[in-house]
């Protein structure tokens, strides 16, 4: 343990974990506005893995340039990692949070 009280380790492995993905984008009715959400899940045995995002976004479009868009994101994002020995590793891992964002696209 260091002085702090936390535990600090490093491990390295390599292992595949079969996992799932799935997105989608939601335009609601009011205009530039939608709904996204975006999973990612995986594991076997007792070993899991996910990372899931939901968000509510606005963009507004510019007509006279072609899938060119700025926009707005406030959403939620957990991500877990539950590890159960893999090369005798384990690990039990959560991080999560809101998040605000600002993205820009220019494109043809």
């Amino acid at each position: 343990a260091r002085e702090d009280g936390l535990l600090s380790e490093k491990a390295n492995f390599s292992s595949a974990v079969p996992a799932a993905y799935a997105a989608m984008n939601i335009d609601i009715p009011l205009k530039g506005w939608y709904l996204g959400l975006i999973g990612n899940a995986g594991g076997y045995d007792r070993t899991l893995l996910t990372d899931v995002t939901a968000k509510l976004g606005w963009k507004y479009e510019f007509e006279t340039l072609n899938y060119s868009h700025i926009g707005l994101e406030l959403g939620y994002r957990q991500q877990a990692i539950k590890i159960h020995q893999i090369d005798n590793f384990n690990s039990d891992f959560d991080l999560s949070g809101g998040f605000a964002g600002v993205n820009f696209r220019w494109g043809f």
